[in-house]
């Protein structure tokens, strides 16, 4: 990948915020063949069933993605050479789309350090729920995040999911040093209030020093008018608590992620969410569970049934025991796999979030789970009940993550069960809500997860039997917990 590098005195003498000059062809203007893009210093990175090339327009050129059920990546980078101060970066282009189903396009931003370890990855809001699709005319969309003085390198990046075209020009970047900026009485009061919600309720709040945090929250937020002018600089105080799990949702995409109303129930189908896949793997009863986000009603119960009917089958199809496979689990909400799996759970009390004031809320199966949290129960419709419980495995590794490691630590102390694979991502703390002033929301880190024999899990989740990753047999952990299962069954 082609590096360009500036003297970050440059950025001054251009005044406090300037179109930078450190990108080149930011308006797709440029034509090289020797490009896999087809423009000059935009790299092709990620690219499947899609093609991707430079078209023109009334004498205007700009990138094309026509995508097959698949993706697009084209990026470019460049490296400080020098790493001296704390500065906003804003990274924006004009889209437009045709017929684009799916994900959508939209914006990448990628911050590293001098080692090239990331410090940071900013897409279109939470769960790229901004992300572009269907039919839009040109309009310009924007990321940004805050570069910390350790950023050395910073990459650019339009991508596009799914199932149609997308199209990208006019490109720009822009940098804003922090130093003396001014800030209103409007910022003062939105930090203020995120700050108090994160040094009351935060796991985190004994290894920060918020007077510090403070001032450079404020620098960020500078002159802010509407509240929308201090979500990035509360972004970056939920990034300096440093829990790698707290998050911010703004008002509009906290509306989407709860679901839209206007959307006819019979519509929301499994082109909103991935559902869980059964089938029989000898005489067990094998189903892949992924991550489930959204905390839309009819999708939740979709989801929580459509497990429970595939146990169901399973069940019925005479089997020995089960496999539980977890692996492509990267979290979100636990309440509709944990009714989903609800018949393979052998108490009511599965697990407890803990918070930094001691107290504790349970969950589990059943009227348990609905007692102490009413609000998030999911109830399905004829749920399951077995008469004999079976063996059961439970597989994961990496890539299982947040609620993702809830539904690991519910299988914890279960009836006869085993569980293989690496070890897990570590994100095994709780979320809180806490709203803003504006309707937008903090996703505190602010529970641990405890199992239901009290033991508190602080990092990753070790599988009973640790198995190396062998990517030329992605079926070994499944091999092993057959093996197993067949010992636990006479076979």
């Amino acid at each position: 990948m082609k590096k360009i590098i500036i003297l970050i005195g440059l950025l001054s003498l251009f005044g406090c915020k300037k179109e930078s000059p450190i990108f080149t062809n930011l308006g797709f203007e440029t034509l090289c063949s020797e490009m896999e893009s087809g423009f000059c210093d935009w790299d092709v990175s990620y690219q499947y069933q899609t093609e991707i090339l430079p078209v023109g327009e009334n004498a205007n050129n700009f990138l094309s993605m026509n995508i097959s059920d698949g993706v697009g990546f084209v990026e470019q980078e460049f490296e400080f050479a020098t790493t001296e101060v704390e500065k906003i970066l804003s990274f924006s282009v004009n889209i437009k789309t045709e017929n684009l189903e799916g994900k959508g396009a939209g914006l990448n931003l990628g911050i590293y350090k001098p080692d090239g370890e990331p410090i940071d990855f900013v897409n279109m809001g939470y769960a790229d729920y901004s992300f572009i699709s269907g039919n839009t005319p040109w309009n310009t969309y924007k990321i940004e995040t805050v570069l910390p003085a350790e950023a050395i390198k910073v990459r650019i990046g339009c991508i596009a999911y799914g199932k149609g075209k997308a199209f990208f020009d006019n490109a720009s970047v822009q940098v804003m040093l922090l130093k003396d900026r001014k800030y209103s009485q409007l910022a003062e009061d939105y930090i203020t209030a995120a700050i108090d919600s994160i040094k009351t309720h935060s796991l985190r709040k004994d290894s920060v020093n918020f007077e510090q945090l403070k001032r450079k929250a404020l620098l960020i937020a500078g002159d802010a008018k509407v509240p929308e002018d201090n979500h990035l600089a509360t972004r970056f105080l939920l990034r300096s608590m440093e829990d790698h799990h707290s998050f911010f949702m703004t008002a509009n995409e906290r509306a989407l992620w709860e679901g839209n109303d206007e959307v006819d129930d019979d519509e929301k189908t499994a082109a909103d969410i991935l559902f869980s896949k059964a089938e029989k793997k000898g005489n067990y009863g094998y189903i892949s569970v992924p991550g489930f986000h959204g905390d839309d009603f009819t999708l939740k119960k979709a989801f929580a049934d459509t497990l429970q009917r595939q146990l169901e089958e399973l069940y019925a199809s005479n089997i020995d025991g089960w496999i539980v496979d977890l692996r492509p689990n990267n979290g979100g909400n636990m309440h509709p796999m944990i009714a989903g799996l609800e018949p393979l759970f052998s108490s009511d009390t599965l697990g407890f979030l803990v918070n930094i004031h001691g107290e504790k809320e349970a969950w589990g199966r059943n009227e348990l789970f609905k007692k102490e949290n009413p609000e998030s129960f999911v109830e399905v419709d004829d749920p399951v009940s077995f008469e004999k419980q079976l063996p059961l495995a439970v597989l994961y590794g990496s890539a299982t993550g947040s609620s993702g490691e809830i539904v690991i630590i519910s299988f914890i102390g279960n009836y006869k069960t085993q569980s293989f694979g690496q070890p897990s991502f570590g994100l095994t703390t709780g979320n809180g809500e806490f709203k803003m002033p504006d309707g937008s929301y903090l996703f505190l880190a602010s529970t641990q997860m405890v199992d239901r024999n009290g033991k508190i899990y602080s990092k990753r989740v070790t599988p009973d039997v640790v198995i190396e990753k062998d990517e030329s047999n992605p079926n070994l952990e499944v091999e092993k917990a057959i093996e197993w299962l067949n010992s636990m069954t006479n076979h």
